[in-house]
């Protein structure tokens, strides 16, 4: 186990300083370092503070929160291909997005991520109203919803080339372009949905079991899963609201580290958790620097990357464990 919590802890610092120091222009070591303190900064660490920090900072919070609800959304729905964006969340954000354009005609990333944030809140409020006596009918409302507000969002963008000029940028998932003010507005939200879904592992370990199982210890169904999908949905939305949909990353990352440490809830969700900001940011770079000066999304590349990981260990029979 230390020697898991050791690589985990490299892993973590190797892709923050990977995310801070490497992209389409070479940066020394040294300039990097210095950036983070420097009373007056040079025009390079300047870039770093003003740029990549707040790139590298918005990959860490939403490489955590996305770890976390991958690993909340397939033990409470009992399903391993679930992943946040069944529920709707991420269809929900976009329409609010979508709808912050066309409305209120908004065009900077701080003002998507708080349209963003209520349309999958309140999606979210209508998937738990329709559907958390059971796991399989949660996943129905959410796939349900998804549809329909992915058509409409779809309807939308199609009627208004404005619209989905503005909306591209965040629609593909990118890490490019969000301040240190935009970042911080969502890590109090993140922060909460970590800390209760933290305080949570124990009922995790029951849902994980057949319902006459869980009761057995004591666990009541329909409330844990009300406040697990709640904070998983907490989470999600605040992640897809700052970045865009990612939805990639909540799918692959909780088999990728299930692999790794095994089903127990309290050292799954931390791995995850690890593993989401390890190839968020793995991916962030690969794609700075695979066509530079030009970059790939990090939409794109997560995909690209994580892809092949999940297919190995699918062939190797891994995930369902």
């Amino acid at each position: 186990m230390a020697c898991v919590v050791g690589g985990a802890v490299l892993l973590l610092a190797g892709a923050i300083a990977a995310s801070l120091g490497i992209g389409s222009r070479a940066v020394p070591w040294s300039d990097v370092w210095a950036a983070l303190f420097a009373e007056q900064p040079t025009s390079t660490q300047s870039l770093i503070r003003s740029i990549r920090l707040p790139r590298t900072m918005a990959g860490v919070v939403v490489g955590l929160a996305l770890g976390a609800a991958g690993v909340v959304s397939q033990t409470v729905l009992r399903n391993p291909l679930a992943d946040p964006g069944l529920l709707g969340v991420s269809a929900g954000a976009a329409l609010g997005a979508v709808l912050g354009i066309v409305v209120f005609g908004i065009t900077s990333i701080s003002g998507f991520v708080w349209c963003a944030f209520v349309g999958a809140g309140l999606v979210t409020l209508g998937v738990v109203a329709l559907g958390v006596r059971t796991p399989a009918r949660t996943l129905l409302a959410g796939l349900a919803l998804s549809t329909a507000l992915d058509a409409i969002t779809a309807f939308l963008l199609l009627v208004d080339r404005t619209t989905l000029e503005r909306f591209r940028s965040w629609g593909v998932g990118s890490l490019s372009g969000r301040d240190l003010e935009t970042v911080m507005q969502v890590v109090p939200i993140i922060g909460v949905g970590l800390v209760t879904v933290a305080l949570s592992v124990r009922t995790l370990d029951g849902l994980a079991l057949p319902d006459d199982s869980a009761m057995a210890l004591g666990i009541r169904l329909a409330p844990a899963r009300t406040v697990l999908l709640l904070s998983m949905a907490l989470l999600c939305a605040a992640a897809t609201a700052l970045v865009g949909p990612l939805a990639f990353v909540g799918l692959a990352v909780p088999h990728i580290a299930r692999s790794i440490v095994g089903p127990r809830h309290d050292r799954l969700l931390p791995a995850a958790m690890v593993l989401g900001v390890v190839l968020l940011l793995g991916a962030d770079v690969i794609g700075r620097v695979l066509v530079r000066p030009a970059e790939l999304e990090v939409g794109v590349m997560v995909a690209i990357v994580g892809a092949p990981t999940l297919i190995v260990l699918a062939l190797r029979g891994r995930p369902g464990r």
